[in-house]
């Protein structure tokens, strides 16, 4: 066994280690949530990563993405995330640097995904995604909103349609009725959504940021790798976690 992952199989076993380097999972959009997520299911033994975000990174990242740092701004995500993956991990990652839209979905999803992580922020791509994983009967995870919540206790994760106090959820359920999707399992919060102060009419962002920062993305990242790890990947194997 790989030593780097000598104390997850203490903790989940030695079969759901072995399980693990086997699977290819892949992290849609790398911003707080999919970059927490990322690095989590690498550091925890999943042997293929493909990381799809079209974005660089900006300097107004760093105060919470992992790919974010002084030498990768005006990088694509993607690259900078796959550097610092490989940096911790022997996993392998490929990657798309590439939008999301319901015209190219299918071609940007690998048709050998064993599980699908939903962190973008726009809805058409995150319903398409979800979509597309249902028509191949692949497991998925999506994120639901996290901005302007100040209370991390609140982050839930359960079906799309028994959420309350998350707007983005709402919306996404009213898509997915549209497509025939029944079930959906999300990270959200039941904290509604607070306003700051305001200087001069703009917002103060420092409580905002330092939450997303220390609290929220990393911890509904993690909630979305607990999911995968005890949901998704080891029951489809038999593998009892």
């Amino acid at each position: 066994m790989n030593e780097s992952f000598v104390r997850t199989a203490m903790l989940l076993g030695v079969e759901a280690e072995a399980l693990f380097s086997g699977k290819l999972v892949v992290i849609c959009g790398l911003g707080g949530v999919g970059g927490h997520c990322a690095e989590a299911l690498a550091r925890c033994g999943i042997g293929k990563l493909h990381l799809i975000d079209h974005d660089l990174v900006q300097p107004s990242n760093l105060n919470r993405q992992l790919a974010a740092a002084k030498s990768t701004v005006n990088m694509p995500k993607v690259e900078a995330m796959k550097r610092r993956i490989e940096d911790i991990s022997d996993c392998e990652v490929s990657v798309s640097p590439t939008f999301i839209t319901e015209d190219n979905v299918s071609e940007m999803l690998p048709i050998t995904a064993d599980y699908i992580v939903d962190a973008i922020d726009t809805i058409s791509a995150k319903t398409s995604i979800i979509h597309e994983a249902m028509l191949r009967d692949v497991p998925a995870v999506s994120c639901m909103g996290a901005g302007n919540r100040l209370d991390p206790t609140k982050i839930r994760i359960g079906d799309i349609f028994d959420t309350e106090g998350c707007p983005l959820a709402r919306t996404m359920r009213q898509e997915m009725r549209r497509k025939g999707i029944k079930s959906l399992k999300v990270v959200y919060s039941i904290r509604l959504s607070q306003s700051f102060p305001t200087v001069n009419g703009a917002a103060l962002p420092e409580a905002y940021h330092l939450y997303r920062q220390l609290l929220a993305l990393p911890l509904q990242a993690l909630w979305q790798w607990i999911y995968i790890i005890h949901g998704g990947i080891d029951n489809r194997s038999g593998v009892q976690i």
